[in-house]
Formats: C-alpha cells, sequence, structure tokens
C-alpha cells in the first residue's frame, strides 16, 4: 500500500499524516480520510453493514464458498459474518440459503478471533484455540456450526497454507505451529515445528509468508525488522509421518518493516518484497524503500567464452540476476561516475562493471565514483553495472575426528594434508583463509575468469594443524556453489 495526498474519487487510501499511520496502527479504527473505492460504492463499509451495531471494525476476513466471511469485531471476537453468495458487498441477513448470515461462536473463555483459512472446512485460529466451521452441505443462514479442535493459542496476524497444512504463530509470538487434519482423531491438530529454531524465535515474529515456486520456502519477519527463514515438508502416509524442517537468518543491514510474497508471470517464480529502511533508529526511520528479493538464479551461461580464433562475449551475471550484493541495482556506466542511489546514502557499497570487481565505496550525494579508469587505463569505465551493498557467504564443517580409537577429540591436533573442494559454476572461493590457484592454462591472460563452468575440483595442500574443521568463504559478489569435500586427513594422538 502507499499513501496517497489530496482527496476525491481517485483517492483509495487516507492522507499522508497521522491518520494513514494510524490505520495500520489500531485496525479496529476506521481513519476519517479512509475511502474503500468511490463514494458511490462505499454504503457497504459504513457501520450498519460492515461494523454492525458499531462493534468496531473487523480484523479478519477470508473468502470461502463464493461469500466474502468478516470477523473478529473488536465488539464481538467470535461474531463471524457471512455475505450474500457472489455478492461480496451485500450483508443484509435473510433466510434463504444463499442470503448473508451471521454466526456467534459460543465459548466459555471468550476467545478473539486472530485469523482464517479456507479449506474444506473453514478453519478459524483463535486465541483459545482452533476452530473449524463448516454446514452439513453449504454455509448457510439454516446450516453452519463450528467446533473447538484444540488449544493452539494464535498470534493476531494472518496464516498461510503449506499444501494441506496451516502455519501459524503461537501467541507469544516465539513460536511456529502447523494445525491440519489428523483422520485417526477426526480433529485438527497443531504441532510446534519451531523447536529446532527457538533460538531465532527469542526475538518474537509478527508475520510470515509463502515463496512456492520453484521451491517451497516461508519468510517470517521478526519484531526487531530481521528476517527468518526455513523450510517445510510433511509427508503423510499410511504408515508414517515424516516432518523435516530446516530453519536459517536472513542477514541484511536495513531494518524491514514489512514483507509480501508475490508470483511473477514473467519469471514464472514467486519473489519476496520488503519495506526497509536503513540507518534506522527508535526515533524512526529517514526513508522508507521498498525492495525486490527474488529467487536466485540457478542457471546462467558464462560471460566470456574463448572458441579460436573467435572470442565470443555472453550476458553479464549482472543481467542475469547472478549478483550477490543485498539492495543492489543495475545500470550502464558510461564514466566514473555511478548515480541513483540515494536509497543507499552514507552506506558502504561494492561496484561491478561487466562483472569485473572495482572495489568497495561509500555512497555520498546518491552517487560513487570509481578509483580507476577501465582495464585499458585509458578510458573510463564502460558496461553493465551492479552497486549494493556486500556481504560474505560463509560455509563452515564441524570438527572432525578420525583415526582415533580412544573415542575422544580432546587434545587431538588434525589437519588436512591435501584437501579437494568441489564446486559448480562457482567463482574461486577462499578456502581456510587462501585462494585456489587462480588461472587455467588454457585460458588466454587477457580473459578474465570470474565464474569457472561445471565441475571443478579445488586442490589445498597442508592447510596447518588444527581441530579439523574447513572454512569456506566468498567475500566477492560471485556465485558459489560447493557440492563436496574429500581428501587425505591426519590425526595426531600424542
Amino acid at each position: 500500500h502507499r499513501s496517497m495526498a489530496g482527496t476525491g474519487p481517485d483517492t483509495n487510501e487516507p492522507d499522508v499524516g497521522d491518520d494513514w499511520a494510524l490505520f495500520w496502527v489500531k485496525l479496529d479504527t476506521k481513519p476519517p480520510t479512509y475511502d474503500w473505492q468511490y463514494p458511490a460504492k462505499n454504503i457497504w463499509v459504513d457501520d450498519k453493514i460492515y461494523s454492525p451495531g458499531s462493534r468496531g471494525f473487523p480484523t479478519v476476513t477470508v473468502f470461502y464458498q463464493q461469500r466474502c466471511i468478516l470477523m473478529a469485531n473488536p465488539g464481538i471476537t467470535m461474531g463471524v459474518w457471512g455475505s450474500r453468495i457472489g455478492e461480496y458487498q451485500d450483508f443484509s441477513l435473510g433466510p434463504n440459503d444463499d442470503d448473508p448470515w451471521f454466526y456467534a461462536i459460543d465459548t466459555s473463555d471468550t476467545p478473539t478471533i486472530k485469523w482464517a483459512e479456507a479449506q474444506r472446512n473453514l478453519t478459524l485460529g483463535t486465541s483459545a484455540g482452533d476452530f473449524s466451521m463448516g454446514g452439513e452441505v453449504t454455509i448457510s443462514p439454516s446450516d453452519v456450526n463450528a467446533f473447538k479442535q484444540n488449544n493452539s493459542r494464535s498470534l493476531h496476524t494472518r496464516a498461510v497454507t503449506l499444501n494441506t497444512d496451516i502455519i501459524h504463530i503461537e501467541q507469544g509470538g516465539e513460536k511456529v505451529h502447523s494445525t491440519s487434519y489428523l483422520e485417526t482423531r477426526d480433529a485438527l491438530t497443531s504441532n510446534d515445528i519451531s523447536l529446532v529454531a527457538e533460538h531465532l524465535l527469542q526475538r518474537k515474529i509478527k508475520r510470515i509468508v509463502i515463496l512456492q515456486t520453484p521451491e517451497k520456502i516461508a519468510i517470517a519477519l521478526a519484531d526487531d525488522g530481521t528476517l527468518i527463514g526455513f523450510t517445510y515438508n510433511n509427508t503423510r502416509g499410511d504408515y508414517r509421518d515424516v516432518s523435516t524442517y530446516a530453519w536459517w537468518e536472513i542477514e541484511s543491514q536495513g531494518h524491514v518493516h514489512d514483507i509480501a510474497s508475490h508470483y511473477s508471470i514473467v519469471t514464472k517464480e514467486d519473489s519476496l518484497y520488503l519495506t526497509i529502511s536503513y540507518n534506522y533508529s527508535e526515533a524512526g526511520p529517514n526513508k522508507y524503500n521498498l525492495e525486490h528479493m527474488p529467487y536466485p538464479s540457478r542457471t546462467f551461461t558464462q560471460r566470456v567464452t574463448q572458441t579460436s580464433p573467435i572470442l565470443l562475449l555472453g550476458p553479464t551475471l549482472t543481467a542475469q540476476g547472478v549478483v550477490l550484493l543485498d539492495s543492489w541495482i543495475e545500470g550502464t556506466a558510461v564514466s566514473n561516475v555511478i548515480a541513483g542511489l540515494e536509497h543507499l546514502d552514507g552506506m558502504e557499497v561494492a561496484a561491478l562493471v561487466d562483472d569485473a570487481w572495482t572495489g568497495t565505496y561509500t555512497v555520498e550525494g546518491g552517487q560513487i565514483t570509481l578509483d580507476d579508469t577501465n582495464i585499458s587505463g585509458s578510458e573510463p569505465y564502460n558496461g553493465v553495472s551492479a552497486v549494493g551493498l556486500l556481504y560474505k557467504g560463509t560455509l563452515k564443517t564441524l570438527e572432525f575426528v578420525a583415526g582415533n580409537q580412544r573415542g575422544v577429540g580432546f587434545g587431538t591436533k588434525r589437519k588436512w594434508n591435501r584437501l579437494f573442494v568441489r564446486t559448480l559454476d562457482s567463482s574461486l572461493p577462499v578456502i581456510n583463509g587462501s585462494l585456489p590457484p587462480d588461472r587455467t592454462p588454457d585460458t588466454l591472460m587477457d580473459i578474465p575468469e570470474v565464474v569457472r563452468m561445471g565441475l571443478v575440483d579445488h586442490e589445498m595442500r597442508n592447510l596447518g594443524w588444527g581441530d579439523g574443521s574447513v572454512l569456506i568463504e566468498q567475500d566477492r559478489p560471485y556465485p558459489c556453489n560447493v557440492l563436496g569435500l574429500y581428501g587425505e586427513f591426519n590425526a595426531n594422538n600424542s
């Protein structure tokens, strides 16, 4: 959403200022300038229909069985309103099957509805547990019921569905639950899927979105403006119930305020969109930015290929989206000055021109000035550029103990006499602080080797005595895909 100044029929949102901020902070308050569409179509959001009995505006909405379902009004927290079938603006109650209906879920502990997801039945997450709502045939004024399923308390934020499982945040914001139907119990069960990530969720999360294509990945937003990602797979069969989860932190130099997922018909993939600010303080950000996090490109072509006697130049890695920079933008460098970097003012950035590393710079006045001329030394830079925040990719193995018959690694010295690191379509990584040999004999000296295509084994010798762990780093914005490690290992037990 964005705020728009002014009033009139083209203004769909509150004016810039306190009203706009109030709308997002307090969902049960209608800002005085708030307008859904045009004034002529504004009847259905008045206090008589959208907020029945002046009980406040609903905070949970879902579409189910061709009805718009409104619920969680502050004045009747377990009340559910269904629109007329196929008429999402009509909430005038009636007796016929296709008429709008109202149902108050009867409970003894007066919980509040926090989210709703439409599946075989309508599933409602509340502050007291999950409820299943439905009818014998279809929900109608004369055919509607709701039953409590479990005691899983929910946070007031939207749930998401992965396959048949509903993923939602527990009331305290420190756990993530998966709600699904268990046939042996004929009920919805809710399982904690964040047991392995309690150290990550202590910061409390408030929103989850799903990227489904090409891989199913969930992204959670924490209260401190950081992101946490996890994969989830739940395989059920006649004799097994196998769940696998993997959690990780997503590092950024910015403070993330909100996130959303979006499917692109151009790339045929989902992407993550972020509202983010830099130089953030408790007093508030100096600027909001809308940024886009696509899936990393896994297939690409090499920029430079050599065929004797012809040298062929392919598209840059930047043009193919294979750039490992945070908040980076693409452009065309026609001189040593690259502008349009106002969103990164005062921050240290890295720059590439035609895939060549040009160094790091501090953005001043929305621009940077590259230090040197291009590789010929006589002309300014000219080519496709990428400028963004640099980060280091790190992979470290656990300590490795081999050949010790005493069964303990305390006091044992270990080293790799020869270590091979196998990569695929990757640039050279830094292995235990050293770079592997950086050129191959069949490549001419004036051809850069940014990425080595295919499978490559990097041989490292005598890495030194230590705990046997291997540290692999990529401190340049190029791809690095590590497939395996092997070699000759030595352990000294004396």
